[in-house]
C-alpha cells in the first residue's frame, strides 16, 4: 500500500502540460493557428490522455478488489500480469521522452521493477530517449530494456540490473551512479559514461565501443571480462581466452600514446 501511495504522490507532483500551455506555446514557439501547430497540440493532448489512462488503469491493478487480484500478489495469474505488461509496452511506444520517464518512475515507485523481486516483466520495453536525468532507480530491474539515447545523467542506478543486451547506445550516463550495477552484455555504443561511478560494476561481455569513459573508471569496475573496449578491442573472457586482460589493454594503450608523442 505504501508503494502504491508513493507512486501516486509522485504522479501528482509531476508537471503536466496545461491546455493554456497548448494554446499559447508549443516548444517555446507562439502558436498562430497553423495546421502543423494544431497537430502538435493534438499530439501533446493525446499523449497526456494516454499517460493518464495508463496510470489510472495500473493504479487499479495495484489495489485489491472483490473482482480481481493485485499486481503485488505472489501467486498472480499469468493473464493478469500479461495485461499489465501489454498496457505498459503499448503506452511506452506512444509517448515521448519526458512521458516515458513518468511511466518508468511510476512502475519503479510502485515496486514493480525492483531487482530480485516478483514484479512486472518489461524486457524489450521501448524507453528510448526517456528523460531520466537524476532519476532514483536504485536496484531497478531494467533487464534488456531499450534505453537508446536516453538521458540518464546523474541518475541513481546503484545495483541496477542492466543485463542481457540492454541497449544504452548514445545514452547520456554522465555522472550516473552505476556502483555495483550489472551491465553484463549491455550495449553502450557511443554512450557518455564520463564521471559515472563504476565501482564494483559488472561489465563482462558489455560493448562500450566508442564510449566516453576514463581509464580510472575502468579500473574501479569489478570486471570487464569479454567486453569490447572503446577502440574495438575485445578483452579476455570465456569466449575470447587469447585476448588481452584489462590491465594489458591499458598498458598497450599507454604505450601507443607514448609512441605517438615521440613520433
Amino acid at each position: 500500500m505504501k508503494k502504491w501511495l508513493s507512486a501516486r504522490l509522485a504522479l501528482q507532483e509531476s508537471p503536466k502540460t496545461s491546455p493554456k500551455h497548448y494554446e499559447n506555446d508549443v516548444f517555446g514557439v507562439r502558436t498562430g493557428g497553423t495546421r502543423e501547430r494544431e497537430l502538435e497540440i493534438e499530439n501533446q493532448r493525446a499523449q497526456d490522455e494516454a499517460l493518464q489512462a495508463y496510470l489510472d488503469q495500473m493504479s487499479a491493478m495495484l489495489m485489491h478488489s472483490n473482482d480481481q487480484p493485485s499486481l503485488y500478489d505472489e501467486s498472480l495469474p499469468d493473464s493478469f500480469s500479461t495485461v499489465a505488461r501489454a498496457r505498459t509496452l503499448t503506452v511506452l511506444a506512444r509517448l515521448d521522452g519526458p512521458r516515458k520517464a513518468q511511466v518508468v518512475q511510476f512502475v519503479y515507485e510502485a515496486g514493480l521493477i525492483a531487482r530480485g523481486q516478483h514484479g512486472l516483466d518489461l524486457s524489450r520495453a521501448d524507453r528510448s530517449e526517456a528523460n531520466l536525468s537524476r532519476a532514483k532507480l536504485s536496484g531497478a530491474n531494467l533487464y534488456e530494456a531499450s534505453l537508446k539515447e536516453a538521458d540518464l545523467h546523474g541518475a541513481d542506478l546503484y545495483k541496477a540490473n542492466l543485463l542481457g543486451e540492454t541497449s544504452l547506445s548514445w545514452a547520456n550516463l554522465r555522472g550516473a551512479n552505476l556502483r555495483g550495477a550489472d551491465l553484463g552484455a549491455a550495449v553502450l555504443y557511443e554512450a557518455d559514461l564520463s564521471w559515472a561511478d563504476l565501482r564494483r560494476a559488472i561489465l563482462s561481455g558489455a560493448d562500450p565501443s566508442k564510449a566516453s569513459v576514463y581509464e580510472e573508471q575502468m579500473t574501479q569496475a569489478k570486471t570487464f571480462e569479454g567486453a569490447t573496449m572503446p577502440d574495438g578491442q575485445t578483452l579476455k573472457g570465456d569466449k575470447t581466452p587469447n585476448d588481452p586482460t584489462l590491465e594489458d589493454w591499458l598498458k598497450d594503450k599507454k604505450a601507443h600514446e607514448k609512441n605517438g608523442e615521440n613520433e
